[in-house]
This record gives structure tokens, sequence and C-alpha cells, in this order.
């Protein structure tokens, strides 16, 4: 069976700015499967912020249904005194796979999102901490969708210390308070 693959990339780079890309790429094997990703990405840093996201998207189609698999990720921080930054960054991932011929979603079907914000604060010994917040809720297939299945709070710090350039130490201590809000994931 023939197979045809194809790809092309932008990217657009300013110096001491940053850059922003697109991709496109696809994947066909007769009427087994057939697969188109789009994805994007860019890195910005000016003045003490920063501006890191990449994302995807890929829609697929074969045999097996027709799945939809969605990733992005975006850091943002800020530096607000001399050791002293605030950052954030939301993760988030869905990916649905249909029954074939049905809008209804296979159990293998999931979605997340994660979401931190965070306060550090750096010495010039290569020592910082770092205190933080952070959210994710789990989805899990609901006939034709995906609902919230776990919710869970996070809160935290870590201590790093780089003295030694052949040696890290990282101390991590968290509380994480997780809720199960699905019905399916308990038993009575």
């Amino acid at each position: 069976q023939q197979q045809h693959i194809g790809k092309a990339a932008i990217n657009f780079n300013k110096s001491g700015f940053g850059n922003i890309g697109y991709g496109f790429s696809t994947f066909l094997q007769g009427l087994d499967y057939s697969g188109i990703k789009h994805s994007m990405n860019t890195a910005m840093r000016k003045k003490g912020f920063s501006i890191i996201a990449k994302g995807s998207l890929l829609n697929s189609t074969g045999l097996y249904g027709k799945t939809n698999f969605i990733r992005q990720r975006v850091d943002v921080s800020q530096k607000i005194y001399k050791q002293v930054s605030i950052s954030a960054y939301e993760d988030q991932e869905i990916n649905t796979i249909n029954k074939p011929n049905s809008d209804t979603l296979k159990s293998i079907s999931r979605g997340y999102l994660e979401w931190q914000g965070a306060i550090n604060v750096a010495d010039s010994s290569k020592k910082s901490f770092t205190v933080f917040y952070k959210q994710r809720t789990d989805q899990l297939p609901n006939i034709n969708f995906l609902t919230r299945a776990t919710f869970a709070e996070n809160i935290g710090g870590v201590f790093t210390a780089h003295n030694n350039p052949n040696h890290l130490l990282r101390l991590t201590t968290s509380y994480r308070k997780l809720s199960i809000t699905s019905p399916l994931l308990t038993v009575e």
C-alpha cells in the first residue's frame, strides 16, 4: 500500500527578541490512515520578561475511527526585582478517539489541564528557593465528550543548591489535595 509523507515549516527569528514558528505535516496511507498535524512554537525574551509556548493539533481518520490530539504548553516569567521572579505555566492535552463511524468516544480517550504559579528567589551563590501553587484537572470520556474525573491542588516549595558544577541538590516538599469527581473512579 502506498504511503505519502509531507512536511513544511517556517520560522521567523529576531535577534535579541525571539522567534515564532509554524509547522505542517501529513501522513497518508490509502484509506487506512490519514493524519494531518499543525504545530506552532514561540520563544520571546525582553527586559526580564520571557514567554515560551508550543502547541500542536493532530487530526486523523482511519479504519479504527477518528482522533483529535491537542497538546499545548505556555511558560511565562517576569523578573520583578534583582533576584526575585514570578512565573506561571499552563499545560494541556486532549486526546479524543471516536469509535468508527460514530461520535461516541472510546474509553482510552483522555484529557488534562494543569497550571501553576510560582515565586522564585535566587542569590548569587547558585542557591534558589521557589514557592508554588498548582491545579490539575483530569478528564475521562462520557459518551461523546470528555468530563472532569479528578481535581487536584498542590502547594509547595523547592530549594535548589548548585554550588558544585558536578553536583546538584534539589529538595521539594508539596502538599496535595485530590478530589475524585467521577463516580466511575470510586467503588462503594
